[in-house]
């Protein structure tokens, strides 16, 4: 009897250890596939949405964020993040998840989540974006910035 559910507790191990292995090699392949495309992206576009200029900023990001979000919003958005100062540097982007959804809105997308640690003259900060592939490259379709430099 001790044996059999030795065993069982045994083969749920192996089972739980092989489904942690196999996600693990999923999650690399995935972020393999956006590393030469979404990575360039990033290190262009953090840059000049970093410059804290509407147009600029508008000029990457998707229309469907954009459409949801008054023109006085959007420029107290960009006065608010302006404290953050210029940008010093970046680290490298870290992948953390891609999502494809379909919407009768907004239609079907794939959405690709990155973290950057990044210096700003102000303080540092932790970006967090969602690009939305668009064709053979991307759009802005989320933005955030963790920093207490915001708060002061």
């Amino acid at each position: 009897m001790i044996k059999k559910i030795l065993k069982a507790i045994g083969i749920t191990i192996l089972v739980l250890l092989f489904l942690t292995i196999v996600a693990a090699i999923w999650a690399g392949y995935k972020s393999a596939g956006y590393e030469e495309t979404a990575v360039p992206y990033i290190n262009k576009a953090i840059p000049e949405i970093s410059k804290w200029q509407p147009d600029i900023m508008k000029s990457y990001m998707a229309p469907e964020p954009l459409a949801q979000v008054s023109e006085d919003d959007f420029l107290e958005m960009v006065r608010i993040l302006s404290k953050m100062g210029k940008l010093i540097s970046t680290e490298t982007p870290v992948f953390q998840s891609v999502n494809s959804s379909s919407t009768v809105s907004d239609g079907s997308m794939t959405l690709v989540t990155y973290h950057i640690p990044a210096k700003y003259e102000n303080g540092d900060a932790n970006l967090i974006v969602v690009l939305k592939e668009k064709d053979e490259s991307f759009e802005v379709y989320y933005f955030k910035v963790e920093s207490m430099a915001l708060f002061k």
